[in-house]
């Protein structure tokens, strides 16, 4: 983030402008009440006195007091934009708010608001990524999965990460959380609280494959007799057809 240490000495102080973030203003009490002295625009780098004839701030001049110590705690400074027109790229290069929406349009940015988070927390990277990796591929590709070591600081406040043992948080789209389950060993309570119906699961739309048995000729097998029950009852088949049929004297 960018934040700025706002100077106060004895005689002066600057506040930022509550109805623009771009402005600095700077504020007097050397005559035992605070007065505004000037206004310091960020944007431009121009500080103007106040007139209180006029009512405003309108004369260019050097600011009296030391401007405010800028603090950055990780933003490429070179990349903020001075102008407030709208810009807009594509594949890194310029192009107009036109061509930038049609190709949002064309590409049909997936809408993820309604998966569930998967977030594999502490541990050693290896040992995640085994979890990780362990996990029915279905899942995860119907999820918004994240791997993070125990400290990092993009991790929800609230999860307990280990840093000697991966911890695994499963959660609805909303953030609350469905389960925790600790180390890389994958238990039937982890698979059940991956299976639960998403938010868009509709019953009525699960196939009914008893309706697209494969085989014509061949009785309906229920699914728990298997393989077994499907060679029996093609040699059964098989039996009948070659048998000779017996003649009425």
């Amino acid at each position: 983030m960018f934040a700025l240490l706002l100077v106060i000495t004895s005689a002066w102080t600057w506040s930022p402008d509550p109805r623009d973030p771009n402005t600095l203003r700077l504020w007097n009490d050397a005559s035992g009440r605070w007065a505004l002295a000037g206004e310091y625009d960020t944007s431009t780098g121009v500080y103007r006195e106040w007139d209180g004839r006029l009512g405003r701030c309108h004369r260019p001049a050097e600011p009296p007091a030391p401007l405010p110590a800028a603090h950055n705690f990780g933003v490429d400074t070179s990349q903020l934009r001075t102008s407030l027109t709208p810009r807009y790229r594509l594949c890194g290069f310029p192009v107009n708010r036109e061509v930038a929406l049609k190709a949002i349009e064309d590409k049909k940015v997936p809408d993820r608001s309604t998966q569930r988070w998967i977030t594999a927390c502490g541990g050693s990277e290896g040992q995640r990524k085994q979890l990780l990796d362990a996990l029915p591929q279905d899942v995860k590709a119907a999820s918004r999965v994240q791997s993070y070591p125990h400290n990092h600081w993009a991790l929800r406040p609230g999860f307990a990460c280990k840093a000697d043992v991966p911890t695994l948080y499963v959660q609805r789209p909303d953030g609350g959380v469905i389960h925790r389950h600790e180390g890389v060993e994958i238990t039937p309570q982890l698979i059940s609280a991956l299976r639960e119906p998403s938010p868009k699961w509709d019953p009525s739309k699960a196939p009914d494959l008893s309706k697209s048995w494969p085989l014509t000729g061949l009785p309906k097998v229920p699914p728990p007799v298997g393989a077994a029950g499907i060679v029996i009852a093609g040699m059964a088949l098989l039996g009948n057809s070659s048998s000779p049929r017996s003649k009425k004297g």
